[in-house]
């Protein structure tokens, strides 16, 4: 069952929380000259995933869903004037009005962040972590896993931390991605990284 966006912004909303995975196509945790060498050439892509664990949106209940937008821009994502489009995969595992809901949370709460948005896909999504460890997957074009660095690297030398995440989260943390692809032809973008500090986990809350 199709519920209009507007419909649903106009109703009840609780809190959100849950977790948070973010990939880019450039390393999130580097020396300065990694960093400034990759800034002009790559970053021009993410993959933003949430899984909800509690909350609701429009009266709707947005717990057990799962939700992954996949983004690209004409230049570096962080870049002042970047131009952004974008790909949503909505959780085919979740009610259509939950889908729904997520859909509209996303897209009043993100925005600036999601640009364009080309497509729209309902596909087994999953974003997830367990400890350290943190995975992502949407359709069979989108894959993430790793973990984060060793000896929460990230946290003690957070001056090689050069990005902010696309979400706000609390204990965040960069992870090392032993497998991150995606092919989004609507982007006219295919990439396959592995052993890159290219990412952001953690929980977030609204």
């Amino acid at each position: 069952m199709w519920i209009p966006t507007l419909i649903l912004s106009s109703l009840p909303a609780a809190p959100v929380s849950g977790t948070y995975v973010e990939a880019r196509t450039a390393a999130v945790y580097a020396g300065a000259c990694h960093f400034g060498g990759q800034y002009t050439t790559q970053g021009r892509e993410a993959v933003l995933g949430w899984h909800f664990e509690a909350g609701s949106h429009g009266g709707v209940s947005l717990a057990g869903t799962d939700l992954v937008l996949v983004v690209a821009g004409d230049q570096n994502l962080d870049a002042d004037a970047v131009q952004r489009k974008s790909v949503l995969y909505l959780d085919a595992g979740a009610a259509p009005e939950a889908r729904a809901a997520a859909r509209a949370w996303l897209e009043q709460t993100h925005a600036g962040v999601v640009g364009e948005l080309v497509r729209v896909e309902t596909a087994p999504v999953e974003v997830g972590r367990d400890g350290d460890a943190f995975r992502l997957s949407a359709g069979s074009g989108v894959e993430l896993k790793g973990s984060a660095l060793p000896e929460r690297e990230c946290c003690r030398m957070a001056y090689n931390v050069w990005y902010e995440p696309f979400e706000a989260v609390s204990g965040r943390l960069v992870g090392n991605a032993l497998a991150f692809r995606a092919d989004e032809p609507a982007l006219e973008r295919s990439w396959s990284r592995t052993g890159e500090n290219d990412v952001f986990f953690g929980a977030f809350g609204r």
